[in-house]
């Protein structure tokens, strides 16, 4: 659903102020609170609010627990509709990331291994090595993108070093300019 992703995204619905008033008031923080009843404004999320109450035990455990995503209450038991595990587990997440955004990495896991399989959190890290070896002979032109805090250069450097190659570094964006 285009509309959880956006929530997904952003943290918020494109509507309008969310409707506080239905949440329990002692279980969520202020920050969480906004957070959740955004995601409660959504078709799917609808009972949400009223099973924070009427489960509130299982939703003070999940928000206190160390390893929320383990434990996270599922207010979609009971609504007569089937629902896979690759939707639960996208819902979940949606969950996790309003109310426990600290442990949105470890959901992000649970549900790329739940969608993807579990081979999918253990790719290896590119070979540039290999790349270079199957590209045409007569031509190496690579684009490394890599954001903030991740240059990939020194990998570069490091296979022209040992191969006695010649190369030419542009960076494009680089404060180093280079």
């Amino acid at each position: 659903d285009e509309a959880e992703l956006q929530v997904l995204l952003s943290g918020g619905t494109s509507g309008g102020p969310p409707d506080l008033q239905k949440f329990p008031k002692d279980l969520l923080n202020t920050k969480q609170l906004s957070r959740v009843a955004q995601l409660a404004a959504l078709p799917n999320f609808q009972s949400l609010a009223e099973h924070m109450s009427s489960a509130s035990a299982a939703w003070k455990s999940f928000l206190e627990h160390p390893l929320a995503e383990c434990c996270i209450p599922n207010p979609w038991k009971d609504n007569g509709h089937e629902v896979s595990d690759e939707v639960l587990c996208w819902r979940s997440l949606l969950i996790v990331n309003a109310s426990r955004p600290d442990r949105l990495l470890a959901a992000s896991r649970t549900f790329i291994a739940k969608v993807l399989g579990e081979e999918a959190l253990h790719l290896p890290d590119p070979d540039l090595a290999t790349i270079v070896d199957s590209s045409p002979a007569w031509r190496y032109t690579f684009l490394l993108a890599s954001g903030a805090g991740f240059d990939t250069s020194g990998r570069v450097d490091a296979l022209a070093a040992a191969r006695g190659a010649k190369y030419t570094a542009l960076a494009m964006g680089s404060p180093e300019g280079y």
